[in-house]
């Protein structure tokens, strides 16, 4: 029963974690994006990003800064908890606003 307890207390920081990264990005607060990551994480965001959890907060802070509005939804949250070793991964959901007459593409 304790180690129950414990998987389920580090999936519930972890889940607050997930919360406080999408409150993060929606506000641009570089001090609690960085409080989300380890300082040596490593995120893989595919083609858009890949490094240190740090740099990626650097990254969106400052693309978010420039655009109209953001928001960010976090779902299909799946947490292994193995011992002292934890993992997450989940779906991001961004919608973002560009100012008006800024264009994202140009051909």
């Amino acid at each position: 029963m304790e180690n129950e307890i414990e998987v389920l207390l580090s999936e519930r920081a972890i889940t607050r974690q997930l919360h406080n990264y999408a409150r993060a990005m929606d506000r641009c607060d570089e001090e609690l994006g960085r409080a989300v990551f380890h300082s040596d994480s490593e995120v893989d965001y595919g083609a858009m990003f890949q490094g240190s959890g740090y740099g990626f907060v650097d990254f969106t802070t400052a693309a978010h800064k420039a655009m109209a509005t953001h928001v960010h939804r976090i779902s299909n949250i799946l947490i292994k908890v193995e011992g002292k070793r934890a993992g997450s991964e989940a779906y991001v959901e961004a919608r973002l606003r560009l100012p008006q007459g800024c264009l994202l593409y140009t051909s």
